[in-house]
């Protein structure tokens, strides 16, 4: 024993032998074998690349619901909801809110078993994955993937409600007079009639006296299309038509083109208000008859969608 060493020395130094050897003790119980730095820096990188993995999937969501929610922004909305907050409601996809949320609490669990991701707070680790999901699905956004992603999983999970499935449920309703498909051919006997098949397969008559030629040229094309009208009769196949709008969910669409023809549809609807009141105006000059008015008056004057949006326009 080291002469100049003090009492409070020698019990420090039993202390420290005492802890070395419960150490050891426990180490020689455990079996616990000695591994290569290798193994901890290729550990690391797997809890990186998981976490890469997270915020990708997080990107993605970003994506899908960035896609969503500017295309839906400039739908037509009026022709088949009440308000823009009943159908956003309705056409939100909630499925990837749940799988953002989802992986964003995996990236950070991810983060915190890093090397040094233990040091950081919470709130720093949810915010950097945060942010570098949101940059990615902008990313995935531009190029695209957001509409590839949702139609695609369309196609393979029958669950699953992609956005063009969403919109084949609210327009095939000819009772609620809107169609989807596409024209075959106009009768011989009446240029006014145009043979048209819905994504059924129904076959339909539609009276043509209210199409603008620009609508006329949507249905020549032969194209798949979205038809705003009314059905006259419950027992025939026969609908007229109001208007006629691309069908715009079989390719990305740029957010100008969107905005273009929901300033279309507007336009269209607010026309068929006017019209409908000049007609009014013109006829009761002539004729006291109110229901001589009421029988003059085309039948897309009727439309929910012109009341929409005439309404919205002068609130």
């Amino acid at each position: 024993m080291k002469p100049d060493m003090t009492q409070q020395d020698q019990q420090s130094e039993h202390f420290e032998d005492s802890v070395k050897d419960r150490v050891f003790a426990a180490l020689d119980e455990s079996n616990v074998q000695p591994r290569s730095k290798y193994y901890f820096l290729c550990l690391n990188w797997l809890v990186w690349g998981l976490w890469a993995l997270s915020v990708l999937f997080g990107g993605l969501a970003v994506a899908v619901v960035t896609f969503v929610s500017t295309h839906r922004y400039y739908d037509i909305y009026e022709a088949t909801h009440e308000n823009f907050y009943t159908f956003i409601l309705e056409a939100l996809p909630y499925v990837w809110f749940v799988v953002f949320g989802g992986m964003l609490l995996l990236a950070v669990w991810q983060l915190r078993n890093t090397r040094r991701g233990y040091r950081q707070s919470v709130s720093v680790l949810a915010g950097s994955s945060f942010v570098f999901s949101l940059v990615l699905g902008g990313l995935f956004h531009v190029g695209g993937f957001g509409w590839t992603l949702d139609n695609w999983l369309g196609q393979v999970a029958p669950m699953y409600a992609s956005q063009a499935a969403m919109e084949r449920k609210m327009w095939q309703n000819p009772n609620e007079g809107r169609l989807i498909g596409r024209q075959v051919r106009v009768a011989s006997t009446s240029p006014i009639r145009i043979q048209f098949t819905d994504i059924d397969g129904a076959q339909w008559q539609i009276v043509s006296t209210d199409l603008s030629e620009q609508d006329l040229g949507f249905l020549s094309k032969g194209l798949q299309v979205r038809l705003l009208g009314q059905r006259t009769s419950s027992s025939s196949k026969s609908f007229h038509g109001c208007g006629v709008f691309p069908w715009m969910f079989d390719q990305p669409t740029k957010m100008a083109q969107i905005s273009e023809e929901r300033q279309i549809f507007v336009d269209r609807m607010y026309k068929h208000h006017e019209d409908a009141e000049a007609r009014r105006i013109a006829i009761e000059r002539e004729v006291s008859s109110a229901q001589e008015v009421i029988a003059s008056t085309s039948p897309c004057h009727g439309l929910a969608a012109v009341r929409r949006v005439h309404e919205q326009l002068h609130p």
